[in-house]
Formats: C-alpha cells, structure tokens, sequence
C-alpha cells in the first residue's frame, strides 16, 4: 500500500487543524496531494459550484509532506479539481476528507461536504474514505484519530471488496483513546437534528457567539423587510435504530465504520413497484 497517490480533502477549510492531522499521518501511506477549500465549506454534500461562476484556486507548496491547493469552491468540486487538473485526468488510489471537527454520523453524513468529497471520490471510480471526530473546536485534539487511524485505514485498504460505488464514513469520540472500547462495523442511524431558526441579533444578544466581520457586514447589508436567522438544533434520536447504529456506538465509546454505497436505488421497493406499475 506504500506508495499510492492520495487525494485530500475537507469542509473546513485548509487551515483546519483536522486537515493538517490526517496530511500527517497519510503520508506513511504513499504521496499525498491536498486540494482543500479556501473558506470552511461545512453542509455542502455533493453541491457544486455551477452557473459559470470562476473559480479562484492557488498552489500553496509544501507543508506536512504533502503538496497543497486550495480551491474557493466546495469540497466536491476540490475533488473535481484535484482530479481534473493536478492528476490530468488520472485516477488518484485513494480519497481521504477529513479529519471533520464535528460527528458525521447518522443523518449527519448526507448534510456533510466531508462525507460528500468521499462520495465525489467515488463517483470518479477512486476508493474513499471520510473522517471525522465528535468535537466541533477548531482546536479540537485528534490524538484518539491519531492512535487508531492509521490502522483502520491499513485494514479497510488491505481488504477493500470489488465492488463499485463503495465508500467508508469512519467517525471517532471525542474520548482518551485509553477510554475507547474499539472499533465496530456500523449502519448508519437515524438519529437526526431538529432545527430552530433563531432571530440572529436574538442569538447574538445571548453572548454565545461572536460574530466576525463577515456575518457583521451581512446584517447590515439586509434589504427592507429582510430577517435573518441562524439555525439551531439539538439531536433527536428517533427511538428505532439498532444498537449498531453509529451515533450509537460513538455515543457508549466505539469508533465507528460505516461502509455506504452511493446507489441509494431500495432494490425491494424496486422489485414491488415493478408489481405495481
């Protein structure tokens, strides 16, 4: 598995601490190429930017043994690029996006720009992987992620099936890694998050947030009769998943692997709809 050629992403941006983490430990691996966003691209899935909208990109150099870009576009289109442009239409071995600073289990995974670069990879035919870890601190410490890791990656790469359109979403808790139970295969839960739209001056006067420059100037720019919102929300676990599910066993201690597939086709209602229609 030494020597591959590895493609990096992420949604929080170049800059992120989680990033900079997995760059570090990949490079055991083969040589790592990073295209990251320029901004923090969190929630984005598989969007694109579209609309003939340019594109700015920059060549950064060398940092943690790896060759780095970024791109101010989503993490989807950081994978695009990487591949389109930096590898000229060859195939990377591997996409890593991560290492995530919050959980992206359960319905987390379809809101993420993490898992939706790994998702990326795979449309383009290319093994990928998503990681992620249950603090959202931008100063979040990933020495668990660093313990274990790099011998869950060596497994999954040493065992990966031949079957198309196959990815890992791969979370971790924010635990000791002395603390950690293990390492389980996962189905991904159910659990999701229930949002509440709160008044942005409301939640600002809270004092748990302090606005930078950007929101600032985004407030002041709003048009007559315009209101603006942030989105809150607290988890819901809907009460049916399995013990296997991932947000459960991140929740008693585990980490989690899920492996997912990006045909979302339910072949049984396929098969009874074919009675149907």
């Amino acid at each position: 598995m030494r020597g591959m050629k590895i493609l990096v992403t992420n949604d929080d941006g170049y800059k992120a601490a989680g990033i900079h983490c997995l760059v570090k430990m990949l490079t055991r691996f083969g040589d790592v190429t990073v295209v990251s966003p320029k901004h923090p691209q969190s929630g984005m899935s598989l969007a694109i930017t579209i609309g003939m909208k340019p594109v700015a990109a920059k060549h950064i150099g060398e940092m943690d043994g790896a060759d780095w870009w970024y791109l101010d576009a989503t993490p989807s289109c950081c994978i695009k690029y990487g591949i389109d442009i930096i590898f000229g239409g060859e195939r990377p071995d591997l996409v890593v996006s991560g290492i995530n600073h919050g959980s992206n289990a359960a319905v987390a995974a379809l809101y993420s720009g993490t898992v939706g670069a790994s998702t990326e990879g795979v449309i383009n035919g290319v093994k990928a992987v998503a990681v992620s870890l249950s603090n959202l601190s931008p100063d979040a410490d990933f020495s668990v992620v660093e313990k274990f890791f790099p011998d869950i990656l060596h497994k999954i790469l040493a065992n990966w099936p031949d079957k198309a359109g196959l990815a890992y979403n791969i979370n971790f808790p924010d635990i000791p890694a002395e603390k950690i139970l293990g390492v389980k295969p996962a189905l991904m839960g159910m659990g999701y998050w229930k949002d509440q739209f709160v008044p942005y001056r409301q939640f600002l006067a809270s004092g748990r947030f302090e606005p930078g420059s950007e929101a600032l100037a985004y407030l002041d720019a709003l048009e007559e009769g315009e209101s603006a919102y942030v989105i809150l929300g607290d988890f819901v676990d809907c009460g049916t998943d399995p013990a296997i599910a991932d947000h459960k066993l991140l929740k008693s201690g585990w980490i989690s692997v899920v492996p997912y597939c990006i045909d979302n086709s339910d072949k049984e209602e396929f098969s009874r709809l074919c009675d149907i229609i």
